[in-house]
């Protein structure tokens, strides 16, 4: 569903908007399950975009033989499929997050945690907005999220420097 807003961008999962050829993309993944720090097979890339009352990021997941990645089947967990991660800390320490995950086939999972990830206080069910788009080498997202969503942080407590950490999950099919 495409979704237009007063920042110009349509949330359809391409990211060809202006406003997003003017934020900086950030890559460089390495497998966690790696110890020598090596890097990724298929790199992901990401952006961020700013707003005054929410922030957008937009994900490319490049992907050779897109027609193995799992999207979101029956019968599947979620972290079965191919996704990508958000964990975003407004006050800027690991002490409290926010964990968003949204998934190739358009399934989105929120939590929000506290004393640094050991408790999850309740359900975490804020207002966010997501695309996917396939292409034929890669699948990408766009992710809106208000500020409000942050809601269990109070503004006082909020940092002029986010904490912010992106994973992807790459599934594939056999």
């Amino acid at each position: 569903m495409e979704k237009e807003n007063k920042y110009g961008i349509i949330l359809d999962g391409k990211m060809d908007e202006a406003a997003w050829e003017t934020a900086q993309e950030y890559t460089g993944f390495v497998r966690l399950q790696d110890h020598g720090g090596q890097m990724a097979e298929q790199q992901t890339f990401f952006k961020i975009l700013p707003c005054e009352d929410r922030v957008y990021f937009g994900f490319k997941c490049m992907e050779p033989d897109r027609q193995q990645v799992i999207d979101t089947a029956p019968n599947r967990a979620i972290w079965e499929t191919d996704r990508v991660e958000l964990f975003i800390s407004p006050a800027g320490k690991a002490l409290d997050f926010y964990q968003f995950v949204l998934t190739f086939g358009g399934v989105k999972v929120t939590e929000y945690y506290i004393e640094e990830g050991r408790t999850k206080p309740g359900p975490y069910l804020p207002e966010w907005h997501t695309a996917t788009y396939a292409g034929e080498d890669f699948w990408s997202a766009e992710i809106e999220l208000p500020l409000s969503a942050f809601f269990n942080t109070p503004n006082v407590s909020w940092s002029d420097t986010w904490t912010i950490n992106i994973a992807r999950g790459r599934t594939y099919a056999g």
